[in-house]
């Protein structure tokens, strides 16, 4: 039998097909949804009866965990199902075991705000489960749900008022164990506050009279119900069970109406409760994973991307037990994005955990099924989604396209636009949920507001738990309307389904949603303010869509509405024009869909104001457009003080700017940081804005008031002056004078400089800082808070200054452990302070910039000549032009917009990056011939390689030997170019780089011209004398071969050779090749070095007829590789494969670094043979000059033999005899060895090496087919091995 006191619509699952399952189902499907799981042959008659009339859902089989998915109440008659009552507790689904047979069994649980009991008796009694129900009902106290409650918020303040410890268990122990329940039921804040203040002086077992709480009646006390019906009975005669029988049909019954049953008891409507506050810096993927953390108990994480991937740092939180606001740890579970991924919430939410999940947008596709599932399970989890995907160029990218997916899965969608924002709605997110009893999906910009850190106010989430919605909603809407509404009394915010800025009078209004708001708010702002009729919609909820709550803030002026989406067609748009359907009483405006040109993250108020300006006079386009020329003028946004910080990636001084915002801990600040690993030089720039305002946008600063220049050598590479405002300051952190510092800035950044009166202000803070830390101290750490103090002094006045200079000595007396560390680094910052120079703004004569630096040269076409224009070179696919300077700033803030690719390589597609483990020679120091064995890691780069493959190897040139041709030919290692390359789908890439890159990592410069360059230096000679020697070398084929052949010269050696061809950089891009990759047999199998490849390589090198010592380029390079340096390889299939067969026979012929690829034969045959499998025979012929120096891995062969793996070893060392030896003599030697091995057991043959001795190899091999057959048929013999890749070359 079984007995709950609601019920009414519960999901039921019974579990058995006994007649007492039968007499359950049967009692509870009139008022529940039940579902009764057994095999049809456990099902007794009356069940059978049943079968196929529809009124109950019936599984025939056995149970199953998933069952347990959506059920309120489980039933157990099944005596073979173990174990079901802790699952069910888990999950918090009521559970009653009716599979043994006992008299009564009482089970409780507090769940959702009411109170559940089951009762449980023997089969032999069903007839008395109306009476039980009765009478239970009637006695139960209407006090025990509250003191439920009560002892639930004395354990929650005890928790969170209190230090953790096992003593906080004992004390709640002992009141749930000597109280009497309706004292505990009478508990007011007061009274708790009493008894942590109690636990605080040490009291663990208070009593309830010393906080107030006394007995009003001795009936009330629990030994009324104490003991179970099973004990009472025991005790009683059968006439005192009569006489019950008789109470329970009369006097208890007639008083049951005055006694409220337990789900009719009310609580009062709950307050808004104060909230304790607090101003952290936090960016918006933190924002989110800290909410979603708080009020979730399991939460999902579904990254993308290997790192800085929303919710990464819930992952820590939840391994260090952090506390939620239920006072336990949320359980995160890190996984990844596939198909069917969303099962595992939904496995979650049917144990009643309240669950979320943290994500980026590229993984929602794979989770669309489970919320359609979701919103049929009425199941109501949170999704916080940040918005983004990564682009064919690897990059990421700010798009909504994913979100538009979730448009009619059922969810309700929230947007945000900054860290604020994004921490603010998470938390509407969550009690959202709860309130609409709908599934919530929170989006914020994945890009910039993920990683823009702002000063912003925090919550103490367990003040803001104490809030819950106390009425049921008529729609969602309503239900999300009011709780941003009640979120902002809470926070003290203005939050709105649809937000409405600008002019009451409005003509045109722009509409969006997410971090665009950003950049359009403050513009239409500024235009309204001017008078203007311009507005600005700001879409707060996207779905429910509400036409009337739309429609109710946009001004009956309006005439015209332009969506900024970047979908192609915008269900903002199609929600905009189908608002205004059927209304009679107001005009619809048209409606148009623009885009930003260069994409979200990229937007800016300055193209939002332009494009609203051209709109005003007349002009209105489809785009907003990214203007170049826009960035540079005055404009009207900036209402905090800006900074820019630049550094070196590897100097890692970023840690300054955390230093910064620590000391600022009274004002509001904004921070973003840029990396750019491979731009024209590896940098850093970090944005820095604070106010006395909190920020309402987060627009990257593009007008800069200080910027902060930590290593000279990137001002080569960029124009700081471009963001810097009139009047505005910058700082080198350098040693040099006034005079030569000037020197060294380029011409362009001067001319700026010059022009907007520029304080320029020096200081050598790499020597204050070493010289501070002779004795004591770390460098790195004096260098941050030497160039934070010169930031105070140089942004803030002399009051402001002070008081923050003050404090950051006061925190260094604080922070700093040693006495010495303390006081050297205090004088380090006063010293620093004292001698920081202002060497005052650039004077106009020195600003003259030249005409070289100032072109876009584009790439120049020969002019006619002797020579026939067809027969030049020319590029069609790849174009370059050489910028200003300052140009190569933009790149850097926008990547995006200018397509800027982060490779070394972009022209490499499929490349790996590996690192150097072990590079030796393995050929004596005194030999002539430098061999050597080299290891490269291949941890985590997804390389795999298969037996006989070849490694491509993309060399670097010799760093010296750029810089030597670099400045012998009048090139600016820090010049920036932008390489526009095709990327395969008929778009173009922009590269931006240095020159000294594109000399190291790309152009082959050190490499040999072909017959086109020697032309097309002819054509652009303006020195007969060199046109005539070029003529000379080119005037016949034979005579050109020769003098290649004798003197062997570079690109580099020919423009030396005839300095009047003087080639532009452009010309240079077109007309010398990138370097190839260098292929090298791969000497090792991946089975036995799963992580690792091996290379076998011999040093190229040669005296050219000159006397000039010629290196080959890959091997020079590869023999230099210091161990933990990177390469870029990729690899590159082969015909040497083994035979299918684990037991065919091996014939290996390996003449000196021809041994590569049969060391990875011998390995893949042993790792086999270690397995236990069973191989063939392997013969290796190795042929070098002498076992002395070329024996090469010859203790690995010697072993290999002994132990069996290497049947037969045959060496040729061809200098170790007066008379010479090499592998053919081995060969035929072996004829009656090879045939048996060839022709009678199917074995393969294989050559790698040179290509000399392939024929006298062949005419050995033959000659041991002719053993048994013709030399016709030998010939055919070996023509049928070669088509069945059994006889196989790998010649050079």
């Amino acid at each position: 039998m079984f007995l709950h006191l609601d019920t009414f619509e519960k999901n039921v699952l019974v579990l058995g097909g006994s007649i007492q399952a039968f007499n359950a189902v049967m009692s509870l499907k009139q008022n529940s949804d039940v579902t009764l799981v057994a095999h049809k042959t456990d099902l007794c008659s009356e069940f059978q009866s049943q079968i196929g009339l529809g009124e109950f859902g019936w599984y025939n089989r056995v149970y199953r965990p998933l069952d347990l998915k959506g059920k309120d109440m489980v039933i157990n008659f099944d005596p073979s199902i173990k174990g079901l009552s802790k699952e069910c507790k888990e999950r918090g689904i009521t559970y009653q075991n009716l599979s043994k047979n006992v008299s009564l069994e009482f089970g409780s649980t507090f769940k959702f705000g009411k109170l559940e009991i089951g009762t449980s008796t023997s089969g032999a009694a069903p007839l008395l489960e109306q009476s039980i129900n009765d009478y239970i009902s009637s006695i139960i106290p209407g006090f025990l749900p509250v003191a439920v409650e009560k002892m639930e918020k004395l354990t929650a303040r005890l928790y969170e008022e209190t230090l953790s410890s096992p003593t906080q268990v004992d004390f709640l122990n002992y009141i749930a164990q000597h109280w009497y329940l309706n004292a505990i039921a009478r508990l007011t804040d007061s009274s708790i506050s009493k008894l942590i203040e109690f636990y605080n002086n040490g009291n663990l077992t208070p009593s309830s009279d010393s906080v107030g709480l006394v007995w009003e009646k001795e009936e009330d006390k629990p030994a009324v119900v104490s003991k179970s019906v099973s004990e009472t009975s025991s005790q009683s005669t059968a006439a005192d069970s009569l006489e019950k029988e008789q109470l329970l049909r009369s006097e208890s019954f007639s008083n049951r109406s005055s006694r409220p049953l337990v789900n009719e008891i009310k609580e009062s409507p709950k307050k808004i409760p104060s909230v304790k506050t607090s101003v952290e810096i936090i960016d918006g993927a933190k924002a989110v994973s800290t909410v979603a953390y708080q009020f979730s108990e399991v939460s999902y994480i579904y990254p993308v991307y290997s790192e800085n991937y929303p919710g990464e740092n819930m992952i820590e939180w939840s391994k260090s037990r952090k506390q939620n606001v239920y006072n336990s740890s949320t359980k995160v579970i890190n996984t990844t994005a596939h198909v069917g991924a969303g099962q595992s919430i939904a496995g979650s939410l049917s144990s009643g955990s309240k669950t979320s999940a943290v994500l980026s947008s590229a993984a929602l596709g794979y989770l669309l099924p489970a919320m359609y599932n979701i919103v049929r399970d009425k199941q109501y989890p949170v999704f916080h989604v940040a918005s983004n995907l990564i682009s064919d160029e690897l990059v990421l990218e700010h798009s909504n396209a994913d979100i538009y997916k979730a448009v009619h899965t059922g969810f309700s969608i929230l947007s945000s636009s900054n860290a604020q924002e994004a921490y603010d709605m998470a938390i509407v997110a969550h009690l959202a949920a709860e309130a609409s009893h709908k599934p919530v999906l929170h989006f914020f910009d994945g890009v910039r507001v993920a990683s823009q850190e702002t000063s912003s106010v925090v919550a103490n989430l367990r003040d803001v738990k104490q809030y819950s919605p106390d009425k049921t909603y008529g729609t969602t809407f309503e239900a999300i309307s009011e709780t941003l509404a009640n979120v902002s009394k809470l926070l003290n915010r203005s939050y709105k389904p649809f937000e409405y800025h600008g002019s009451a009078n409005a003509k045109v209004v722009l509409i969006s949603m997410g971090s665009t708001g950003s950049a359009i708010k403050p513009a239409v702002d500024r235009l309204a303010s001017v008078g203007h009729n311009v507005g600005y919609v700001n879409i707060r909820v996207f779905r429910p869509w509400s036409p009337a709550a739309f429609l109710s803030v946009i001004p009956t002026a309006t005439e015209k509405i332009i969506v900024v989406d970047q979908a192609n067609t915008s269900p903002v748009a199609i929600d905009v024009e189908t608002a205004y359907y059927g209304q009679t009483n107001r005009n619809a405006p048209s409606v148009e869909t623009v885009s930003f040109q260069k994409g979200l993250e990229n937007i800016h108020p300055i193209f939002v104001e332009q494009y609203l300006a051209n709109y005003l006079d007349g002009s209105l386009s489809r785009e907003i457009i990214f203007d170049e020329q826009a960035l540079s003028t005055e404009f009207h946004y900036k209402n905090s003080t800006s900074a820019l910080f630049w550094d070196k990636k590897s100097t890692k001084t970023s840690k300054t700017i955390e230093i910064i915002t620590g000391d600022f801990d009274k004002k509001h600040v904004q921070k973003y940081s840029q990396q750019m690993a491979t731009s024209v030089v590896p940098a850093e720039l970090n944005h820095l804005q604070f106010s006395e305002n909190a920020f309402e946008e987060g627009n990257i600063v593009l007008q800069a008031d200080l910027i902060m220049v930590n290593d000279l050598g990137i001002a080569t590479g960029y124009n700081f002056a471009l963001p810097l405002v009139a009047n505005g300051k910058i700082f080198f952190n350098t040693s040099l004078s006034k005079e030569d510092l000037l020197e060294s800035i380029p011409a362009d950044v001067k001319k700026d400089l010059a022009k907007k009166s520029v304080s320029i202000y020096t200081l050598d803070a790499n020597l204050v800082a070493t010289n501070y830390t002779i004795f004591y101290g770390n460098p790195t750490h004096y260098l941050q808070e030497v160039l934070a103090a010169v930031f105070y002094r140089l942004s803030l006045g002399e009051g402001e200054f002070n008081a923050t200079l003050n404090k950051q000595i006061a925190r260094i007396n604080q922070t700093a452990e040693k006495i010495n560390v303390r006081e050297t680094l205090k004088e380090s910052i006063y010293y620093a302070l004292k001698h920081l120079q202002n060497v005052g703004v650039v004077p106009s004569e020195s600003a003259v910039v030249e005409n070289a630096t100032q072109k876009f040269v584009q790439g120049t076409v020969p002019s006619k000549s002797i020579f026939n224009e067809e027969d030049l070179e020319h590029s069609t696919e790849v174009s370059s032009r050489i910028v200003p300077n300052h140009r190569a700033l933009l790149p850097v803030i926008f990547p995006t917009a200018f397509k800027t690719t982060q490779k070394l390589r972009p022209d490499i597609e499929g490349a790996f990056t590996v690192t150097v483990t072990e590079n030796y020679r393995l050929t004596p120091d005194s030999y002539d011939r430098n061999v050597f064995h080299m290891e490269l890691d291949i941890t985590g780069t997804g390389l795999k390689y298969d037996i006989g493959d070849a490694l491509g190897v993309y060399a670097q040139n010799d760093v010296e030997e750029v810089h030597k041709f670099l400045k012998s030919y009048g090139l600016n290692p820090q010049q920036v170019v932008y390489i526009d390359r095709p990327d395969g789908e008929g778009n173009t890439v922009t590269e931006l780089r240095s020159i000294e890159q594109i000399f190291i990592h790309t152009l082959d410069i050190f490499g040999k011209p072909g017959k086109k360059f020697y032309q097309h230096l002819a054509v652009k000679a303006t020195e007969d004398s060199e046109k005539e020697e070029i003529a000379a070398i080119l005037e016949t084929t034979e005579g050109f071969e020769k003098y290649v052949e004798d003197y062997t010269p570079t690109f580099a050696d020919l423009l030396a050779m005839f300095p009047s061809a003087k080639l532009s950089i452009e010309e240079l891009l077109v007309q010398i090749p990138s370097m190839k990759p260098r292929h090298y047999s791969i000497a090792s199998s991946q089975k036995k070095h799963p992580n690792s490849v091996h290379l076998l390589i011999v040093v190229v090198d040669w005296e050219s007829k000159d006397g000039v010592k010629r290196f080959g380029q890959a091997t020079r390079f590869l023999v230099n590789a210091a161990i933990g340096s990177t390469i870029s390889v990729s690899v590159k299939p082969s015909v040497m494969k083994l035979p299918p067969s684990l037991e065919a026979p091996v014939i290996m012929a390996g003449l000196g670094t021809g041994m590569a690829p049969f060391r990875a034969f011998i390995e893949e045959r042993m790792y086999w043979k270690e397995k236990g499998k069973k191989v063939g025979p392997m013969v290796l012929y190795f042929g070098s000059r002498n076992r002395a120096n070329e024996y090469l891995y010859g203790e690995e062969l010697e072993a290999y033999h002994d132990d069996g793996i290497l049947t037969h070893l045959r060496l040729a060392f061809s200098r170790d005899q007066k008379q010479k030896v090499y592998i053919q003599h081995k060969i035929q030697e072996d004829k009656d060895l090879l045939h048996d091995l060839i022709i009678k057991q199917n074995g393969s043959f294989y050559l790698c090496g040179p290509t000399w001795p392939v024929p006298d190899v062949t005419n050995a091999l033959l000659e041991s087919f002719v053993t048994s057959m013709s030399q016709e048929d030998a010939d055919h013999m070996l023509e049928d091995l070669k088509h069945l890749e059994r006889f196989v070359l790998e010649v050079y």
